[in-house]
């Protein structure tokens, strides 16, 4: 009875029970912490080429909004007419919303950077023309109408680029934030310049926003980027 009883299914049981522990149990790493000092929300602009791109697009899409409101300034101030202030605001979003996804596939399939340096120096020369043509007192409607066609072309095929940039630069780990920087930036600018753009009209006229915005200051190229990076940060 007693050796029935070592075998009984309570004591294979204890038996069971007692080796359970023994089993390896997984391992469960602590999360990654943050880098201190650095706040989360910055962490993308720890990368060199990116911290140079990031405020060089600062002051290019500043400039751009800026030279959206001088030139609808410069209509109401050429004609006073409710309907061609209207129209040169259109031609200036037209070529956005019309083309925007043609300049999309174009900035996938061309150098991303040749296409900031060709936009950014085109947006360059425009303002210059205008600045140009007002100095001159030559200035005439279809001079803006132009010119403002231009502006919208010009920043449908620059921004898909520029948004598309931000994967060349920064690291798979901070390719989220880096997307949300660049994406607060366009809203900020979308603010900041408009105001911008009028405190300069209001105190220079809008003859010095036009040359403000073609002679802005280019920062030194990062490193590896070529020789012509600062065009990319000239304003629009």
């Amino acid at each position: 009875m007693r050796f029935n009883n070592m075998f009984s299914p309570r004591s294979q049981g204890q038996a069971v029970s007692e080796r359970a522990p023994e089993r390896d149990t997984p391992v469960i790493l602590p999360p990654r912490q943050p880098d201190k000092g650095r706040p989360r929300a910055f962490t993308s602009l720890r990368q060199r080429n990116f911290r140079l791109f990031w405020f060089g697009q600062m002051i290019s899409l500043t400039g751009s909004y800026m030279q959206s409101i001088g030139e609808v300034w410069l209509v109401l101030e050429l004609t006073h007419s409710p309907f061609q202030l209207g129209l040169v605001g259109a031609l200036q979003a037209l070529p956005v919303l019309l083309f925007s996804l043609v300049g999309g596939v174009l900035a996938d399939r061309w150098p991303k950077r040749r296409i900031l340096l060709w936009t950014r120096s085109a947006a360059m020369v425009q303002a210059l023309l205008l600045w140009a043509l007002i100095a001159t007192g030559t200035v005439q409607l279809w001079h803006v109408y132009v010119l403002a066609l231009l502006l919208g072309l010009t920043n449908c095929l620059g921004r898909p680029a520029g948004q598309a940039f931000v994967v060349e630069l920064v690291g798979r780990a901070d390719l989220p934030n880096a997307v949300a920087l660049n994406s607060s930036l366009s809203n900020l600018t979308r603010i900041v310049g408009p105001g911008l753009g009028g405190v300069i009209i209001a105190a220079s006229g809008v003859a010095a926003l036009f040359l403000l915005n073609a002679v802005a200051p280019i920062p030194p190229p990062p490193s590896g980027m070529g020789r012509n990076w600062g065009h990319l940060a000239c304003l629009c």
